[in-house]
């Protein structure tokens, strides 16, 4: 793919943005905004892969941790880091790689969709408790 201009270059969530959201809410989450970066890029028959691949890498990754520990850490945060280790590594490498300059996009709206969706939840437990 051609270098593109400054106008022309993608708005992309970076790989930061990515770790961010799988460590604290899943590597599916971190999932979700990778491939709104594949979707932004033109490369939308990837999503369901990607998608499929962090819902595996997560039933996987948290019943072989729950398997030999109950350690936070170890059961949900180590899985999900290494998960979005994978995202931002191999999966960049291999989606991204002709792009080598990118815009990055803002990250208030996945942030504010994840607030709303907790603030619902908590009000319907509040609510039903």
């Amino acid at each position: 793919m051609p270098e593109k201009t400054f106008d022309e270059e993608p708005r992309l969530y970076n790989k930061l943005t990515i770790v961010i959201f799988s460590i604290l809410l899943s590597t599916f989450f971190g999932g979700i905004i990778y491939s709104q970066n594949l979707i932004e890029t033109g490369q939308k028959k990837h999503v369901t892969s990607v998608l499929l691949f962090c819902i595996v890498w997560n039933v996987i990754a948290f019943k072989l941790a729950h398997k030999y520990t109950d350690n936070f850490l170890l059961t949900f945060v180590l899985p999900n880091f290494i998960g979005s280790l994978l995202l931002i590594k191999p999966f960049w490498e291999h989606h991204f790689k002709d792009f080598n300059s990118f815009k990055s996009r803002n990250v208030w709206m996945p942030l504010i969709v994840v607030l709303i969706i907790s603030v619902v939840l908590f009000v319907l437990k509040f609510y039903y408790s």
